[in-house]
């Protein structure tokens, strides 16, 4: 009766061990799997998802906030490659142009008839004073805007008011 019951025990041993080991390898299989239909589906988005770049150098925006020769303006900067249910692949951000003696600010001159001497829409040149909160404009820098809040503006430009609006 004894050899009967340990025998029992044991068996009972074995069969919880090995449950345990066989449950451990198809958890770890159907991991592995996972990770793979992850990295499938991800090689299959980068042709769609350019890879982030590594410098900006201009970006559009709306003007928030002046203040002497700074201008704050708020911006979408793509932060994540891809797409993300939550909606955390831009993010929206203020940055500080700094406005120095270099600074081209222009707007585009839509009213004025095309030049055959220099293509393209004719400029108007504008002071720092022409800008104002709300506005939308264009901003270029030859220093890199994701690694930085503040920067000096190479150009800005002013965009055109949407009409009807």
């Amino acid at each position: 009766m004894l050899k009967k019951t340990s025998l029992i025990i044991v068996v009972a041993i074995l069969i919880i061990i090995s449950s345990a080991i066989f449950y451990q390898s198809g958890k770890s299989a159907g991991k592995s799997e996972s990770a793979k239909q992850v990295e499938t589906l991800q090689k299959s988005l980068e042709t769609f998802f350019m890879p982030l770049p590594e410098k900006v150098t201009s970006a559009t925006g709306k003007i928030t906030k002046i203040e002497n020769s700074i201008v704050y303006f708020e911006s979408t900067f793509r932060v994540k490659r891809f797409p993300q249910a939550d909606g955390s692949e831009n993010k929206i951000l203020i940055k500080k142009i700094k406005i120095g003696s270099g600074t081209k600010i222009v707007k585009s001159d839509f009213n004025a008839a095309p030049s055959e001497i220099t293509p393209g829409v004719p400029e108007i040149n504008l002071k720092s004073g022409d800008l104002k909160i709300g506005q939308q404009i264009y901003v270029s820098t030859d220093e890199n805007m994701l690694e930085k809040d503040e920067f000096t503006a190479a150009e800005i430009r002013l965009l055109a008011e949407p009409i009807g609006i």
